[in-house]
């Protein structure tokens, strides 16, 4: 099921992978080390996204080239260069490559609606309220 990242060993539950990587956090083991500052981490993806000081990029996309620092980062990039847009608006069904950018949309879309609602309430109208 899974291997420890440390040492290697296989799990064949999830739940020991889990339970031993936890052991070794707890017991204050910190085998990665910044080569820049000394900083200690206890798993290999903290001192990776630490690096980003040395202004490093390990991580490139395939498509351009551009690099980062960040995995996350290249991953989130590389959504640039592909046609699909996994994120669906169910208000208007426009789709979307970022699920921040359908959040972005959404919010846009909400904005409209408290502004067209209180333009048909006019100037000089008041709006019932409901008691809360």
């Amino acid at each position: 099921m899974g291997h420890c990242s440390f040492c290697s060993k296989g799990f064949n539950q999830e739940g020991h992978l889990s339970k031993h990587m936890h052991i070794r956090i707890h017991r204050g083991d910190k085998p990665f080390s910044c080569s820049d500052c000394d900083k200690r981490f206890n798993q290999k993806e903290h001192l990776t996204r630490h690096i980003s000081h040395t202004g490093e990029k390990p991580f490139s996309c395939h498509e351009c080239n551009k690099r980062f620092s960040q995995k996350s980062s290249m991953t989130t990039h590389m959504l640039v260069h592909s046609e699909e847009r996994p994120f669906s608006c169910p208000e208007c069904n426009k789709r979307f490559k970022q699920k921040g950018i359908l959040a972005l949309h959404m919010n846009q879309i909400q904005k409209e609606r408290r502004s067209s609602a209180n333009t048909r309430s006019g100037p000089g109208r008041r709006r019932r309220l409901s008691k809360s």
